[in-house]
């Protein structure tokens, strides 16, 4: 893998060429098929090119690594999105794929409302909290008309529908 400064990156990641730094603070690699750039290891995936676009990171994590974003990000992003559903595009994970699995991780931790609470307005507060976590997911604007009947009801179908 070619060593280079810092400074050098940009380049290298326009061309979609393998590197380290010279301090081994930022590399680029192959993943999957994914040429894939990190800052300081793994877990922080800055840029990906994946399937023809390149994928960027929305998360911020240190000056430095913000720096680094900035010395070698592409011309051409299409989208940034978080590092969790970085990581899993370029693991091979589609956006709607990543997309379900916090739907469902949301679904799986609203129904402990009914372990953690007895009472079911408490219950479905609790559902709705952890669902209302779920990007695109939203609430009728007459939800706080509704009976704690209905509002189970729907709760309940919402999670359901993730089971």
């Amino acid at each position: 893998m070619t060593r280079v400064n810092n400074n050098q990156t940009g380049e290298l990641v326009r061309f979609m060429e393998t590197f380290t730094t010279n301090n081994q603070t930022m590399f680029a690699e192959y993943k999957n098929g994914n040429y894939v750039v990190y800052s300081y290891g793994y877990h922080f995936p800055m840029f990906a090119h994946i399937k023809g676009e390149w994928i960027g990171n929305e998360d911020k994590y240190s000056v430095t690594t913000s720096r680094h974003q900035n010395i070698c990000r592409p011309s051409n992003v299409s989208k940034f999105v978080n590092t969790s559903t970085l990581k899993e595009l370029i693991n091979g994970k589609t956006e709607e794929q990543s997309e379900q699995d916090v739907l469902k991780f949301a679904s799986n931790v609203a129904k402990l409302g009914s372990l953690f609470h007895t009472e079911k307005e408490d219950q479905n507060n609790w559902k709705k909290r952890m669902l209302n976590t779920v990007d695109g997911l939203s609430f009728p604007d007459n939800w706080e008309a509704l009976s704690e009947d209905e509002r189970e009801k729907r709760l309940n179908k919402a999670i359901k529908i993730n089971d």
